[in-house]
């Protein structure tokens, strides 16, 4: 039965289901880490235009996104379980994507910590946290 979804999944009758998925994943966990790299690279430019303090720019990098990580981690599992890994994946990167887009309007630092908090979604969907997450 799993070979009829993969094949399913191919469209063709060949086996590339499972290699359309790696390339998903890698194509996530790339957006995930130029996403923290970029936001990174900008920090100077966020603390001059903003005059944010090394604190706060210290919480949007770090507390903001592993928060929402670790608390999404068991509900995104159960989540997938119930209405599939596909659907809860989608539903995760478009919040993360949206979530992108929101980071580059905001103009405080609430705004900022919001929209951090909202891209950890994306990180959180591409990470396997358990069975679940396998069907």
């Amino acid at each position: 039965m799993a070979a009829d979804r993969t094949e399913h999944l191919a469209g063709n009758g060949t086996r590339r289901g499972p290699i359309v998925v790696v390339l998903v994943l890698a194509l996530a966990s790339a957006m995930a880490n130029a996403g923290a790299s970029l936001l990174s690279a900008c920090l100077p430019l966020i603390k001059a235009e903003f005059g944010f303090s090394d604190t706060q720019l210290g919480l949007l990098t770090g507390y903001a996104s592993a928060l929402t990580i670790a608390a999404l981690a068991f509900p995104i599992t159960v989540w997938a379980a119930r209405w599939g890994n596909s659907r809860v994946f989608g539903a995760c990167l478009t919040i993360y994507g949206a979530a992108l887009a929101v980071f580059a309007a905001c103009s405080t630092f609430w705004q900022f910590v919001v929209a951090q908090l909202a891209s950890g979604f994306g990180p959180a969907a591409e990470m396997p946290f358990g069975p679940g997450h396998r069907q």
